[in-house]
């Protein structure tokens, strides 16, 4: 591939590595203090980083927490529901 080809291509590994790196409790407290609407956009980035090429799973892990309303943790699974039936 030519450099100007490379210079063209998005480091999808960096990306993949930023966002999975944010995965840290400051992403508990984004779900815990944002609304339904932020929390899919973020879930949606994220799969768009990360989904292609495989090796992602979506989950909330042990993000179900009562501090965590529950329209955030419906809106993360639906909105992964969603990015897949796209």
């Amino acid at each position: 591939m030519s450099n100007q080809l490379l210079a063209l291509k998005p480091d999808l590994e960096g990306l993949r590595r930023n966002l999975l790196r944010e995965a840290t409790p400051s992403r508990v407290f984004f779900f815990a203090r944002r609304d339904p609407v932020q929390v899919r956009q973020l879930v949606r980035k994220t799969l768009e980083v990360c989904q292609p090429g495989g090796g992602y799973c979506l989950g909330l892990g042990n993000w179900v927490t009562d501090y965590i309303r529950r329209e955030n943790s419906l809106a993360v699974l639906d909105e992964g529901r969603r990015f897949r039936l796209e």
